[in-house]
């Protein structure tokens, strides 16, 4: 096995989720949070070539860093690592013991969808970072969609608004910001009014939950 550059930064984002991830044979990796508020898969080019558990992803990432062009050998509890004269074993987890996601693909019958493109994520972002404002919310006003950072507590506060695509219904559909944990990309939005997102892109897809106080008129 061999982790290409792509597939570590899969994984850097996935341990913003869930530090532990169930890894299985193939090229799809997945993941939930502890919450179930988020639920991310990714299409990788590398192979995995057996079912395995690591509780500590960024730790695991951190040991195969200590080698340069790393191979890998698996065994039923571990995987070794090997570059040169270096070696290194690392255990791993228990399966049973780690939160995953469902089996089932989640269908959104969605009543709004635009399209979202990565540097206007990278703006709402920069702004939720300089703002610290708790919660996004992506609003239709009959005309035009637009994402907005806010505190939906307080009615007052700053905000930072980008139109993103038009819309002829009224909505307001509201995330907590520490749910957008997204990579860099250009994704295709697509929401319900029963509380699930989707932000899907060429090879990496997240189920985002919408708080309760959003609201969908038509």
């Amino acid at each position: 096995m061999q982790l290409s550059p792509e597939t570590i930064e899969v994984l850097k984002n996935f341990a913003t989720i869930n530090q532990s991830l169930i890894f299985e044979e193939g090229n799809t990796l997945a993941t939930v949070s502890q919450q179930k508020t988020i639920m991310a898969k990714a299409q990788i080019t590398d192979d995995i070539p057996a079912d395995f558990a690591i509780y500590d992803v960024g730790r695991f990432l951190g040991f195969i860093k200590l080698f340069d062009n790393p191979s890998f050998e698996f065994t039923d509890s571990a995987v070794i690592v090997k570059n040169g004269k270096a070696q290194g074993r690392y255990t791993f987890a228990d399966a049973s013991l780690i939160m995953a996601p469902p089996k089932k693909d989640l269908v959104v019958d969605a009543e709004v969808e635009f399209d979202l493109d990565s540097s206007t994520l990278t703006e709402i972002m920069s702004a939720a970072n300089v703002t610290q404002l708790p919660n996004v919310a992506i609003v239709g006003n009959g005309t035009t969609i637009h994402i907005t950072t806010l505190d939906v507590k307080n009615d007052g506060s700053d905000n930072f608004q980008i139109p993103v695509g038009k819309t002829s219904d009224n909505f307001r559909m509201i995330f907590k910001m520490e749910n957008w944990k997204f990579l860099d990309r250009d994704y295709t939005v697509r929401i319900t009014s029963k509380g699930v997102s989707q932000f899907t892109a060429k090879d990496v897809e997240y189920f985002v939950a919408v708080e309760s106080g959003s609201t969908f008129e038509g």
